[in-house]
């Protein structure tokens, strides 16, 4: 199983040895229910129709242009680009089994490879969350988008992830450390500031809230127990603290009572 520390190096899923558990990481998230649901509200909001030409930054497995691929059309055209070769080779791999065609690149976001005002319209889901120079890869996404097309970028913002825990102040500080092992862990907040500082027009933010009740699902994609043993490891916990809070989330969990909740912000602009 992917450690608490791989999760967060999306930057180096070439370099793990344990590059599949990001892809397993990757279409688990998909999976899910609310996941779908939000993906489809994002082709909406960016104005996917048949013909259109979309760019899906951050691609990962290309679950989302392999979906606008088949929204565009045999007329349209979309491309797909992730930083990892693993992630653009399953991504291939997938669009070939679906049957649609799609433009996949390895490649960063800070130096995108498209003359300017390439596409209809431009994508990135869960992306800046994790980049260094979020301005720079934003800069890229409005320059290779045409005048009149939009610029949508969703994440979570993991200041709003609630879990209901026994004891507060030790969950409080276990969701502390873990939101702080990300990169930009209020990326879902700012990026509206992001967008509106950029000069796009017609800025909106749509907020979500993702609740479970499922606390195996939490373990897997959350990584509750492994960020208490790490602390404990590092001496932010004391191993009585570790094993309290984990056995309190496995006591909450068989008496039914689990609950944790996401929030996440879709925005999208309008390039001028």
């Amino acid at each position: 199983m992917m450690t608490q520390t791989d999760i967060y190096h999306w930057s180096e899923v070439d370099k793990s040895p344990l590059a599949e558990d990001f892809v397993n990481y990757l279409d688990m998230v998909t999976a899910l229910k609310g996941t779908q649901e939000r993906k489809h509200e994002s082709y909406q909001v960016m104005g996917a129709k048949e013909g259109g030409s979309y760019l899906d930054l951050g691609c990962g497995t290309g679950d989302d242009a392999i979906e606008l691929a088949k929204i565009a059309g045999p007329s349209g055209r979309v491309v797909g680009v992730d930083n990892s070769a693993v992630m653009i080779s399953e991504a291939q791999q997938k669009a070939q089994k679906a049957g649609v065609d799609v433009e996949f690149y390895q490649g960063s976001g800070e130096a995108l490879e498209f003359a300017d005002n390439s596409f209809d319209a431009c994508r990135a889901d869960r992306v800046f969350q994790h980049l260094p120079d979020r301005k720079v890869v934003l800069a890229e996404m409005i320059r290779v988008t045409r005048s009149g097309g939009r610029v949508l970028i969703n994440d979570p913002d993991y200041g709003g992830r609630m879990v209901d825990g026994y004891n507060r102040e030790l969950t409080d500080k276990i969701l502390t450390f873990m939101n702080n092992r990300v990169r930009n862990p209020w990326a879902g907040r700012q990026n509206y500031r992001l967008l509106k500082e950029a000069g796009l027009l017609e800025v909106a933010s749509s907020p979500r809230l993702s609740a479970s009740t499922n606390f195996e699902r939490a373990k897997r994609l959350g990584r509750f127990p492994d960020a208490a043993r790490i602390m404990q490891e590092q001496g932010v916990l004391t191993e009585e603290e570790a094993n309290t809070w984990i056995a309190d989330m496995e006591r909450s969990a068989e008496a039914g009572y689990f609950f944790c909740v996401v929030a996440s912000f879709m925005v999208c602009g309008v390039k001028p």
